[in-house]
């Protein structure tokens, strides 16, 4: 399904386009769902993902402001985005539904799975201790962190300056992981929309599936089509990827 943008929607676009920041971004789209009609909304939402094929900046950066949106208020009482789901049903505009829809990710980690031996020397680290030593600027302390599965320590990590992307990679790309340290991955301004981040986060099966199927969108062309081929991702992931590829 795919119609002609109205001005509104038009304006919407370049409007979010000439915003620097992506929190900003995301800001306006918190705006739109609140102070729109869910059937002005759906147009928007539509018109948005009609223009990412031809991967126009002002398209990709109001889709990735707008995932960005709908994760934070993923699994909260929202009545706009209830609204917003079945104008889209009414409109069959399965795209649309398929973005709202809560996707859990292929594979989740368990609390024995996630234990990590933290010790200096004989003594375990405390988790304040851990958190502390994760806005250190010591190499040797930080690497031994990245495979730490606390949520707190991860964000303590990626705020840290001397924390590079492939210690960001490092952390995404871990198997298992907890949930909640990718998605501080996905949300953070600095990281979130790296391009090699963002690969890492597709692959990962400890992926929200909303976030790594919202994501293949905006890979590149030749990613897409590995991903396509891929048999090691989710399968709806590759789904995602092989519907990309034929559009």
């Amino acid at each position: 399904m795919s119609t002609e943008p109205s001005d509104d929607a038009r304006r919407f676009l370049r409007r979010l386009g000439a915003v620097p920041e992506l929190a900003m971004r995301a800001a306006l789209w918190r705006e739109a769902f609140t102070t729109l009609s869910p059937e002005v909304l759906r147009a928007h939402v539509r018109a948005v993902l009609d223009a990412l094929p031809a991967r126009g900046p002002d398209a990709r950066l109001a889709y990735e402001a707008l995932l960005r949106h709908l994760e934070r208020q993923r699994g909260r009482v929202d009545d706009t985005r209830r609204a917003l789901y079945e104008a889209a049903r009414d409109a069959e505009d399965e795209a649309v539904c398929a973005l709202l829809r809560s996707a859990p990710a292929t594979k989740s980690a368990t609390d024995a799975e996630l234990r990590v031996d933290a010790r200096d020397g004989d003594r375990e680290l405390t988790l304040g201790e851990r958190r502390s030593a994760a806005r250190a600027t010591a190499r040797d302390r930080l690497l031994k962190l990245l495979y730490d599965p606390d949520p707190g320590v991860v964000e303590n990590l990626l705020n840290n300056p001397h924390v590079t992307e492939s210690d960001v990679v490092r952390i995404v790309s871990r198997r298992p992981v907890a949930a909640r340290s990718l998605v501080a991955v996905f949300n953070h301004a600095r990281w979130g929309h790296r391009a090699a981040v963002r690969i890492a986060l597709v692959y990962n099966p400890y992926t929200p599936g909303a976030i790594a199927e919202g994501l293949v969108a905006l890979l590149e062309s030749n990613e897409v089509e590995a991903l396509a081929r891929e048999p090691g991702v989710p399968a709806r992931v590759r789904a995602r990827a092989q519907a990309l590829r034929g559009a």
